[in-house]
């Protein structure tokens, strides 16, 4: 090998100018360095006890709010029904008569509403008239619907019946689901007119006697 490196040159320094590197056995060539594979985040132990403790307290709050939200209201009760008097009414319908001293008048009862209503007494005031339902009480009418109802009459004794009745009245006890009633109703004029005809009939030779009520025919013998 003479003096001259190979590749380069002696100054007068004695250093020689090193040339490029030129690639030979025992180097390598240089490459880029892939990039590290960047690892996902993970929760350290303590971010994770901190979340938990955040999950843990949100679910109490819910929880705790939902215990102090109040109650729904229970269900309304039911309306009440009301007062059987306010919704019955009887009717004058016709008459019919049957043995001396008996006859039959035909009413109407009507109900009134969504509650039914029982007819389950019924008297007047009358001394010597009897009064009963042709098919017995309790007598149970529908709501919203009128029935008929036909009451047997029997005269017992003349003495003191008033023949002309002006405003004759039946007293009717009524029971629904609100209450216990008993009331008067007055059924009409008709109702008076026939009530009249019959207990005419009925007692003759009574000396107790008025004119028969307007629009009433006159029966023989009337003094």
């Amino acid at each position: 090998m003479s003096g001259e490196q190979r590749g380069g040159r002696r100054d007068g320094s004695g250093v020689g100018d090193l040339g490029p590197i030129e690639a030979g056995e025992g180097t390598f060539s240089a490459r880029p360095t892939p990039p590290a594979h960047r690892q996902p985040n993970r929760l350290t132990d303590r971010q994770r006890f901190v979340l938990a403790a955040l999950s843990i307290a949100g679910i109490t709050l819910v929880a705790l709010r939902a215990l102090d939200r109040p109650a729904p209201p229970a269900d309304a009760p039911p309306p009440l029904a009301p007062f059987p008097a306010q919704v019955t009414r009887l009717t004058y319908r016709s008459v019919s008569a049957g043995e001396p001293g008996s006859f039959s008048i035909l009413m109407s009862v009507e109900v009134a509403g969504s509650y039914p209503v029982e007819l389950i007494g019924l008297t007047q005031p009358y001394p010597g008239l009897r009064v009963s339902a042709h098919r017995g009480l309790p007598y149970e009418v529908t709501a919203g619907q009128s029935a008929p109802l036909t009451l047997d009459y029997r005269v017992q004794d003349c003495a003191g019946l008033p023949l002309d009745a002006g405003l004759p009245y039946l007293d009717v006890t009524l029971r629904n689901t609100r209450a216990i009633q008993t009331i008067s109703q007055i059924p009409g004029d008709g109702y008076a007119l026939a009530l009249s005809r019959q207990l005419h009939i009925a007692c003759p030779e009574s000396d107790i006697r008025t004119p028969p009520a307007d629009g009433t025919p006159a029966d023989t013998g009337v003094r």
